[in-house]
Formats: C-alpha cells, structure tokens, sequence
C-alpha cells in the first residue's frame, strides 16, 4: 500500500480546510534507490537512460470507497547502463524535479543493463483512508 507525502497531505487539507485552489499537472512515477518518507526524500535512481514514466489520466482507477489501483503496465525503457537497486517507487508532479507525492516500497530489484523494469496492472495501488 501507498503512502501519501506531507506535501500531500497538506496541498488537501488546505484545499478543503481553506479553500486554497488544489491543482496537479500530470504525473509521473519514478523509481527510488533509496526509499523515502513522508518527508520526502529518499534518493531517485540517477543514470542516463533512466526518465520518469508518465502517467496518464486513464492508468488508473479510482473506486468509491478511497482506493486507486493502476489499469495498465507502466514499463521504463531498457536500462542501457546499470542502474543499481530499486527499493521503492514514488509519484510526483513533474518529469524531473517536482514534488514527491505518493510513495511506496518494493521488493527490491535490482537493474543492470539491458532489463526493463515492469509494474504490472495491479501492482500500485493507493488507499485514503
């Protein structure tokens, strides 16, 4: 299971609490080496052929009761160099930079070149509870 940011967190209270504009762009998922908190951090995989995955507004499905659970595979492109180990994977609101928003751990999986990492229909899912 997933857990939402403090960013998050906040960025929704203050939407519903204050009536503060609550806005996101798309999103993308992206693959930690190092797994994160509620405070963020973490440290995202660094190498050349690695980019975030983006994420459209169709890949996932939100049910009535406060879950989501992705519809399709989100597949990153072949490792063409050796990215290490992937412990955990993390949404955020850009292709780089941006703000870390859900965040979950994984059994860890090492890449070397030449892999591609596939999360499978199914295999992200998120709980407000």
């Amino acid at each position: 299971m997933a857990n939402a940011t403090n960013f998050l967190e906040k960025t929704l209270l203050n939407g519903v609490l204050k009536g503060e504009a609550v806005t996101f762009s798309t999103p993308y998922i992206g693959l930690m080496a190092v797994a994160p908190n509620d405070s963020g951090g973490g440290d995202e995989i660094s190498a050349a052929s690695y980019s975030r995955k983006a994420v459209a507004n169709t890949d996932f499905q939100v049910t009535d009761e406060g879950a989501a659970s992705n519809t399709v595979d989100f597949v990153f492109d072949p490792a063409e160099e050796a990215w290490g180990t992937v412990t955990s994977i993390a949404l955020f609101d850009s292709a780089t930079g941006g703000n870390m928003l859900i965040y979950t751990t994984i059994t860890s999986t090492t890449i070397d070149t030449g892999d591609i990492l596939k999360i499978p229909a199914g295999g992200f899912t998120v709980n407000m509870d």
